[in-house]
């Protein structure tokens, strides 16, 4: 038979107040995150990214694509855009062949 009524009140172990936190993206980029709570009690003391030799990142991809496949950022509404739709924006000018 199961005890019935609160539970019996445990002390909570006491916490650390400095740790890290490691994050490994699917990209194999590593985030490791300070804490100091002493310090800072809302957040990361310190992040610190480590990229993997062969990483390659957004722009460097984009400039090795033609300029008709590309995405461009709309600064009005934060998001990208085809080549199409940014020549229509005046983002970029549309070159003609």
């Amino acid at each position: 038979m199961s005890k019935r009524g609160r539970p019996i009140e445990t002390k909570p172990e006491e916490q650390s107040t400095k740790f890290t936190r490691e994050y490994i993206s699917p990209e194999k980029v590593k985030q490791v995150w300070t804490y100091d709570l002493n310090k800072f009690k809302r957040g990361p003391i310190s992040v610190d990214i480590h990229y993997p030799t062969n990483y390659v990142s957004l722009e460097e991809e984009e400039e090795k694509l033609p300029i008709s496949k590309r995405k461009y950022l709309n600064p009005n509404t934060g998001k990208w855009v085809a080549y199409q739709r940014a020549c229509a924006l005046g983002l970029i000018e549309k070159k003609n062949k």
